[in-house]
């Protein structure tokens, strides 16, 4: 039987957006039924519940600032990540975990 820790193992997407692929670390095992609520519900106004979910899951990607690696927090999503590919990166989750659920 497997341990639940072992659901937690990191995997990787690719996010297209704006012709630039974004590759997301993230824990699959951290979307959970709780996380899937708590995004249906999340306020658009202020962000900040969409962006503590994405946290909560997203572990890195490749995006960079000036050359340096951006890091995924809070912070950094609130104006700097544009709005449509935090949406895009969240339903490549969405999506990946559906796929999973489905096979």
């Amino acid at each position: 039987m497997p341990e639940l820790e072992a659901l937690h193992k990191e995997q990787t997407i690719e996010v297209e957006y704006v012709g630039e692929i974004v590759k997301v670390t993230f824990r699959p095992g951290k979307v959970t039924t709780r996380w899937e609520r708590e995004l249906r519900n999340a306020r658009l106004d202020p962000p900040d519940d969409l962006y503590r979910l994405l946290c909560e899951v997203v572990t890195g990607w490749d995006l960079t600032v000036g050359g340096k690696p951006l890091p995924v927090t809070v912070e950094s999503l609130d104006g700097t990540v544009p709005a449509g590919l935090i949406v895009r990166i969240l339903w490549a989750i969405y999506e990946y975990n559906l796929a999973k659920k489905v096979s």
